[in-house]
């Protein structure tokens, strides 16, 4: 090896720690992620487009609900398991659309809803867990 050069390492050997670390396939969880943006985007642009009534929202709509589903298909791809898979997008999707939701459009906030919102996120995160 040559002085001052640094021997190259793989990027894949990299990516494959970090998957061991966090016990999940890191690109599989970033397109889980992303997918439930794009679903909960789309479904926070119902209110604007008005029952589709409106142009440029309902756009939007379809457009975020056709990237969700095709990151949520490369993230089922890459899992090997529709159920688990689809149960971490359902629920990252229910706690961003309760808690923007809340911020973007000034929805109720009680006890009931925030108990409801962590009875469904315990629910998920276990039937994730187990593997369904």
């Amino acid at each position: 090896m040559r002085a001052g050069v640094w021997p190259r390492r793989d990027p894949r050997i990299a990516y494959q720690r970090a998957s061991r670390r966090i016990g999940f396939d890191v690109v599989t969880l970033t397109c889980s992620f992303t997918a439930a943006a794009c679903f909960t985007g789309g479904g926070l642009l119902m209110k604007p487009a008005a029952g589709l009534s409106r142009l440029v929202p309902s756009v939007g709509v379809f457009v975020l609900f056709v990237i969700g589903a095709a990151l949520l298909a490369v993230a089922v791809h890459r899992d090997g398991e529709v159920g688990p898979t689809y149960l971490v997008v359902v629920g990252i999707e229910t706690m961003l659309a309760f808690v923007l939701g809340v911020a973007l459009f000034h929805e109720q906030l009680n006890p009931i809803r925030v108990v409801s919102v962590m009875l469904v996120m315990s629910g998920t995160l276990l039937l994730a867990r187990d593997g369904v």
